[in-house]
């Protein structure tokens, strides 16, 4: 029985690697035109070898946990090119006026001084790896507090996917949204921002 995660998954690969999007989904549908904040790179690289494929799931493995690596080993494993798509690390190079590999180097160390890590348990359990060429994606598990059950909570999923370059995470997607309540350092430029205490 295939899911509406499952159809929402293929379309997103089918997307991401080039080979065209439904009309129902095509930029002169609406919604899909206004979602799109930064430019995704080009097309997935064709034919790749069983080798390379293998190299770029053994790096994506390495930021699964557990343990979760540190934001130093992740910031190191960036291309100098880095692609964000991330609704929070967006705003963030907006209100700093940076991008790419500097903006995550400042948002990380940001969230460091502010002693700010997300919510507990938001990253989940990884339970599906696929990887497509030099794209990789992740599924998460996780379980998430049941609005109409106190105490209680229910099974839900996410996705993590990078594009992998030269041995390094190049771009970046997820189905994040804008964190509700926005944290400092989403709220007002890094120069303006204190440490807690």
């Amino acid at each position: 029985m295939i899911s509406k995660q499952m159809i929402g998954a293929a379309v997103g690969i089918v997307t991401a690697i080039g080979l065209g999007v439904p009309a129902w989904l095509s930029p002169g549908a609406g919604f899909i035109a206004q979602a799109q904040a930064a430019p995704v790179a080009g097309p997935t690289e064709q034919g790749c070898s069983r080798q390379e494929e293998a190299a770029n799931k053994k790096l994506m493995e390495r930021f699964q946990g557990p343990p979760i690596p540190s934001p130093q080993a992740y910031f190191d494993v960036m291309h100098p090119d880095y692609i964000q798509h991330n609704p929070d690390a967006l705003r963030f190079e907006q209100l700093n006026h940076l991008t790419g590999k500097a903006a995550m180097g400042k948002l990380l160390e940001a969230m460091g001084k502010l002693s700010y890590h997300g919510p507990a348990d938001s990253l989940g359990v990884p339970v599906m790896m696929i990887a497509e060429c030099d794209l990789i994606m992740v599924l998460h598990q996780v379980e998430e507090p049941d609005p109409q059950n106190q105490g209680k909570t229910y099974t839900a999923f996410w996705f993590e996917m990078f594009r992998i370059k030269d041995g390094k995470l190049y771009e970046h997607w997820d189905d994040d949204r804008l964190t509700t309540p926005l944290p400092p350092y989403l709220a007002a430029p890094i120069a303006a921002l204190k440490p807690p205490g």
